[in-house]
């Protein structure tokens, strides 16, 4: 393992893309196994789910095991103040998106109580945690670790986890999604990971983000179930890009304040920010 953490600390651009291509892969594989083993398609959703759970685990097990785990900010959860924060974030994603992909602001919220809104909740917040975990965590973390020492690199840190929390979504153009639908979710996915970064920066914790990745895909996705979906659906896209982009400016800002003033952070409740 020290290996590895010196090789991070040298190239931390290599070891990055090395961990997310690791990760993809025993994603794969553990959802071959599962798949052979249930005698179900590696495409099946819940197998899906068990490989990146699994896979992610793995990757936390292995931040443990060099001692990143407490610094990706995984076990802390947040000041008072981030979370007030938090809650008002998640009220202007959720309708954002509402605005984005519907053209309406009105949600039932009866439909949270359907059969179908729990597995789509659940789907959510694994999603979220997963996401969350190896982008804006160990990702964000170890470049930050090498490059935090100035704003610039933080800057370029959360600028390249992004890019590679974006970038796989262009694979959709081999499910048959159109070239323009694609790109423009790549941009939507681009933006958001911006922002989520500076949210994981600033509070040092990745809950709150967790928290807002899952519930706001989950609620578009209910809302989704009882009404009628923009078209065509690059629109959606591109205004919630639209949507989010003031939240990279004010995430940036709150970040590169809180460096100006920040004193001496104990190191248990240190972030990625905090310890860089």
């Amino acid at each position: 393992m020290k290996s590895i953490l010196e090789f991070s600390q040298r190239k931390p651009l290599i070891f990055v893309l090395i961990l997310l291509v690791a990760w993809m892969i025993l994603v794969s594989v553990i959802a071959i196994l599962f798949g052979n083993l249930l005698s179900k398609p590696i495409d099946d959703p819940k197998i899906q789910a068990v490989g990146t759970m699994l896979a992610t685990l793995l990757l936390l097990l292995a931040a443990y095991r060099i001692g990143w785990f407490n610094r990706i900010g995984v076990t802390y959860f947040g000041s008072i103040s981030s979370w007030i924060a938090t809650l008002v974030l998640i009220v202007y994603v959720i309708y954002a998106g509402f605005y984005a992909f519907f053209g309406e602001l009105s949600f039932q919220f009866g439909s949270l109580l359907g059969k179908e809104a729990g597995p789509i909740l659940l789907q959510g917040l694994r999603v979220g945690f997963v996401e969350e975990v190896v982008f804006r965590g160990i990702i964000l973390y170890s470049l930050i670790s090498v490059w935090g020492n100035k704003n610039q690199g933080i800057v370029m840190a959360n600028l390249i986890q992004a890019v590679l929390f974006a970038l796989p979504h262009a694979f959709q153009v081999f499910a048959g999604v159109t070239p323009t639908s694609v790109l423009s979710n790549v941009l939507a996915t681009l933006i958001f990971g911006l922002w989520s970064g500076t949210l994981v920066i600033a509070v040092d914790s990745l809950w709150p983000a967790i928290l807002i990745h899952a519930v706001s895909n989950s609620f578009t996705l209910i809302k989704g179930l009882s009404s009628t979906w923009i078209t065509p659906y690059y629109l959606g896209y591109l205004r919630g890009a639209l949507l989010e982009l003031p939240l990279v400016l004010l995430g940036l800002w709150i970040v590169l304040k809180r460096r100006e003033n920040q004193g001496e952070v104990p190191e248990e409740l240190s972030g990625p920010i905090a310890s860089a």
